[in-house]
């Protein structure tokens, strides 16, 4: 499947004059939000906020429906980084990450380039790939973790993996994961940083996110219709799961009711962190002791 969309211009940084300051690079991949964003915060911290994103082969190569819902979860994240910026959005690329990287960090003088780290093999074979050429250019490609479980794997008392799902949440409660990471802190600003705008082109710029689903034909009226909300309505959904959480160990089984999270989809596009959703499942079961659980009901899907 190929989108039709211009190339974007690489960024002229003059790195030697102190009123454009180099850029800390956001490598958007799987992780649509503000909140608990750790790669974010990273690069945030080393510069004004540039957010990148590559319409590479293999995302190009998912189905059509895949690609509608990646294309709204990207509409999504870049209208909220448009609102907080003040109307700089997203840069996409069509190609391989590895390729343009190394000539994106040296031209806009930036250090390093901010990935999250997630524990697939997609993303292990990635990080490689670019790492190298970027490391012969003098910068580095760091990753951040925002997973609310520990980088070694979860082992049964006889160090095998777990084969079933219901003692590992146990196991993981085990191991004290660490505190969400919020966007906004004491003392933050509310506006980021961003590079200075470009000049305005002398004809009118293309969408910035293009339609990544042409080939999606007769279930764009079903999709349209009957699609959750994207991007930071997954807290509200959560939101409103925990509320009625209650009855989800007896009534998850039950396909013609609406007792389960429906978090699936925001979860394979990073708009709400498992980290986040492990603290606040911990919370409003503190908060409520008495509370009836079901089996499972610490986990909810």
């Amino acid at each position: 499947m190929k989108v039709d969309m211009p190339a974007p211009d690489m960024p002229a940084t003059d790195t030697a004059s102190p009123a454009v300051p180099a850029p800390g690079i956001f490598w958007l991949t799987r992780d649509f939000r503000f909140d608990d964003n750790p790669a974010l915060l990273a690069a945030l911290a080393e510069g004004p906020l540039a957010v990148h994103f590559f319409l590479d082969r293999l995302t190009l190569a998912q189905g059509a429906a895949s690609r509608w819902r990646l294309e709204r979860a990207l509409r999504a994240f870049d209208a909220e980084l448009r609102r907080r910026t003040g109307g700089t959005g997203i840069t996409l690329w069509q190609g391989e990450p590895e390729a343009v990287f190394p000539a994106l960090l040296q031209s806009a003088g930036a250090r390093s380039i901010h990935q999250s780290d997630w524990p697939a093999p997609r993303c292990a074979r990635f990080r490689p790939a670019c790492a190298t050429p970027c490391r012969e250019s003098g910068r580095a490609c760091a990753a951040c973790g925002p997973s609310p479980c520990p980088s070694a794997p979860l082992r049964t008392q006889q160090g095998a993996g777990f084969k079933v799902y219901t003692p590992s949440p146990a196991r993981s409660a085990a191991s004290a994961p660490t505190a969400p990471r919020p966007m906004r802190r004491k003392g933050s600003p509310r506006r980021l940083a961003l590079l200075p705008p470009l000049p305005p082109p002398a004809s009118p710029p293309p969408p910035a996110i293009p339609d990544l689903a042409p080939d999606l034909h007769r279930g764009r009226a079903a999709l349209e219709t009957f699609a959750l909300p994207a991007g930071e309505a997954a807290h509200a959904r959560f939101g409103a799961f925990l509320d009625q959480a209650a009855g989800y160990g007896d009534l998850r089984d039950r396909p013609d009711l609406e007792a389960t999270s429906g978090l699936s989809e925001h979860l394979a596009l990073g708009e709400i962190s498992p980290r986040r959703i492990w603290a606040r499942a911990r919370l409003a079961a503190e908060a409520d002791p008495a509370a009836p659980r079901g089996s499972g009901a610490s986990c909810p899907r």
